[in-house]
This record gives structure tokens, C-alpha cells and sequence, in this order.
């Protein structure tokens, strides 16, 4: 027990020490660990990713009709959240592993270990998706449905903004860690690219309920 209070504690405070522990990136167990808690969380996004559309602009009422099926039951969100996303961890290993070996090629890394690549990209998503999934298991208790819970979650997001920028600081740390890389072009695609994609996003929604509906 406290050799995995230890590994988290390196995971969250010592990135480089822990990423550094290539036996352990290669741990068959915690990549799969990883990829799951991730896969999950994906889905659990693009739901709330709807919600913020749908309340954004008009759509058809079946649409509407469904997303509320799915928000107002916290069964049938993690029946659905857990599903689709331990069915779909497939295509965050190779897809997500795919693009993201490919920024550390950007990075100027000759060969390298495209499989290391795939492992660092789950784990370090690990530092951003286990926070929100035990959050997301406190809300469940606190609040009768996503619904309620979607109209007073502003500290909830605050938090899990703070874990994903620390989980672009740990990818930037892993992929220095463990390839040949420049390290100002792995600034850009492993932290600043990231961010900024993630303010163009958060910019359209504002532009989108502030203009269009």
C-alpha cells in the first residue's frame, strides 16, 4: 500500500522521477488502469459538451429528449459513461497514441519507442482523469442527477482546469524525460499548443451563447 501511495505520490509531485521508471510505463496493469479511467472521462466530457450546446442553441426535440434521459439518472450516465467508454479504449491507445507519438516526432525525436509513447500518453492523462472521476463520484452522492449538479459546478471545473494543465506539464515532463527532444518545440506541442486549443474552444462556446442563440 504505500509503494502505490509512493508511485502517486511521483506521479502528482515528482513527474520526472516517475516517468523516468520505464519498467513501470510498461506496467501492462496501469496502462490498462489508465486508458480506462481516460476513455471514461472522454465520455463523460462530450456529454457535458452537449449539455453546453443544447443549452446553447435550439435543437430537435429527440436530441434534447435523450441528453435528458442521460442527465437526469446517474445510473444511465455511468451505464453509458462506462460502456461507451471502456468500448472505445481501443481508439484512445491507437488513435490518441497515434497522434501523440506524432508531436514527439515534431519534437525533433529520431526512432523511438512508439509503444513508451502510447503509455506516457494514457498515464500522464491519468493525472487529469482520476481527480475528475473521484469528483464526479462525490457529485453523485451530493446531487440527485448530472442536471442538478451541471447548473453549480463552476469550483468543480476550476479544479479540473488546474489537473489538466498539470497533466500537460506532466506529458511535457515524460516526453523530455524519455525521448530526444527539442525542448522548446515540446513546450509548444505538449503545453502551450494544448492550451491554446482549449481557450479557441471555450472562446467559441462563450461567442456562441452570447451571439447566436
Amino acid at each position: 500500500m504505500t509503494s502505490i501511495f509512493n508511485q502517486f505520490y511521483r506521479l502528482y509531485f515528482r513527474p520526472s522521477q516517475f516517468f523516468s521508471d520505464t519498467n513501470l510505463l510498461q506496467n501492462r496493469w496501469l496502462i490498462f488502469l489508465a486508458t480506462a479511467f481516460y476513455s471514461v472521462i472522454v465520455v463523460f466530457e462530450r456529454i457535458e459538451q452537449k449539455v453546453i450546446r443544447y443549452d446553447m442553441v435550439n435543437v430537435p426535440e429527440s436530441k434534447e429528449a435523450l441528453l435528458n434521459t442521460i442527465v437526469t439518472s446517474w445510473f444511465v450516465l455511468w451505464s453509458v459513461s462506462l460502456v461507451i467508454g471502456l468500448l472505445f479504449a481501443w481508439l484512445i491507445w491507437w488513435i490518441g497514441g497515434w497522434f501523440y507519438n506524432l508531436r514527439i516526432k515534431w519534437c525533433g525525436a529520431g526512432q523511438f519507442n512508439r509503444e513508451l509513447g502510447r503509455s506516457i500518453y494514457v498515464i500522464s492523462n491519468m493525472v487529469y482523469a482520476l481527480p475528475v472521476a473521484i469528483g464526479m463520484l462525490i457529485v453523485t452522492i451530493c446531487y440527485k442527477d448530472y442536471l442538478s449538479f451541471y447548473s453549480e459546478d463552476y469550483i468543480f471545473s476550476l479544479v479540473a482546469m488546474v489537473f489538466v494543465v498539470w497533466s500537460l506539464i506532466a506529458s511535457y515532463k515524460a516526453v523530455a524525460t524519455n525521448f530526444k527532444v527539442k525542448r522548446w518545440l515540446a513546450i509548444w506541442w505538449f503545453i502551450a499548443a494544448p492550451i491554446i486549443v482549449n481557450i479557441l474552444i471555450l472562446s467559441f462556446y462563450v461567442f456562441v451563447s452570447l451571439y447566436i442563440k
